[in-house]
C-alpha cells in the first residue's frame, strides 16, 4: 500500500497548483471533518483560471 502524507502549503503554492490545473492535489483542513479535497467543497477552484486578476500600481 502506498503511504501518503500532507504538508502545509502557502497561498502562492496553492495558486500555482490551480494555474497548473492540479485541483485534486489541494486539501483544506476543516475542524469537524479533518482534511477534505477542496474540489469536493463549494470552492470553485477550477473557475480561478478563467478569470484575469489585476494589481493596481502607481505610475509616475
Amino acid at each position: 500500500m502506498k503511504m501518503e502524507k500532507y504538508k502545509k502549503i502557502s497561498l502562492a503554492d496553492m495558486l500555482v497548483l490551480i494555474a497548473n490545473g492540479e485541483f485534486n492535489e489541494i486539501y483544506l483542513q476543516q475542524k469537524s471533518t479533518g482534511l477534505v479535497k477542496t474540489i469536493d467543497c463549494n470552492w470553485k477552484l477550477n473557475k480561478f483560471v478563467k478569470y484575469k486578476f489585476f494589481k493596481r500600481e502607481g505610475v509616475e
